[in-house]
């Protein structure tokens, strides 16, 4: 395994018993694809095959989803400037010690702005070529 950021929401598509058995919990996940607009649902629905064998992810999933979003530009992209950039992160921190909310600067799209959003901005921002 190696270090990565992913979304927490992932943490709750199941949960162990105390025999070490997945027991799915039919959450449902949106994803939101690269170009920004078209969304996939998907919900786990079990994690072991006819043998009783785990690690055979079966999902339902729906496509034809789109996304609007109140950002004018990129998510993060928080003075929609076009730009993905250091004041950006400024302003999202800003957003945090207020206590507000937009959408915007919302990274991970989890409804509230916080430092995860943060971490996972600038490491977009350090991924940019």
């Amino acid at each position: 395994f190696g270090e990565g950021i992913k979304n927490p929401a992932l943490n709750s598509w199941g949960w162990f018993d105390d025999d070490y058995h997945l027991n799915v919990t039919n959450y449902v996940f949106y994803v939101l694809a690269a170009d920004g607009i078209n969304v996939v649902k998907f919900w786990p629905q079990d994690y072991y095959n006819q043998t009783n064998q785990g690690g055979y992810i079966q999902l339902r999933y729906q496509t034809g989803l789109q996304y609007e979003s109140s950002c004018d530009s990129l998510i993060g992209d928080v003075n929609n400037d076009s730009i993905l950039n250091v004041q950006d992160i400024v302003l999202i921190i800003n957003l945090i010690l207020d206590g507000e909310y937009d959408e915007c600067g919302d990274v991970n799209s989890d409804g509230t702005i916080n430092v995860q959003d943060v971490v996972i901005f600038v490491n977009i921002i350090l991924s940019i070529p």
